[in-house]
């Protein structure tokens, strides 16, 4: 799975609760409760600042030198999906984002 090439935002209607080892994740318009790990609440936080997806790849690279540049890359793809899919994050419309 290649990483997505759209620019995404935060839905700012979510509710965030930092915890010590993830976040808590609110979505009213749902009624849907996520529950992230360290590294998701990484990345959602980063859509939140307004990164866009290579960078995000990037900044993960960076705080976690385990990581394999493959599997960092699929597994972000994969949750743009996840969080696309549950309403956290949307696609910036291209004419917005110039």
């Amino acid at each position: 799975m290649s990483l997505p090439t759209k620019k995404y935002i935060a839905n700012h209607e979510i509710l965030c609760e930092t915890e010590k080892d993830g976040m808590l994740l609110f979505n009213p318009e749902s009624g849907e409760v996520k529950i992230l790990n360290e590294t998701g609440a990484f990345v959602f936080d980063l859509f939140k600042k307004g990164a866009e997806c290579q960078t995000i790849l990037q900044r993960l690279h960076d705080a976690f030198d385990d990581c394999d540049p493959a599997v960092a890359e699929a597994d972000l793809a994969e949750l743009v999906g996840q969080f696309e899919k549950s309403g956290l994050i949307y696609e910036i419309p291209q004419e917005a984002s110039r």
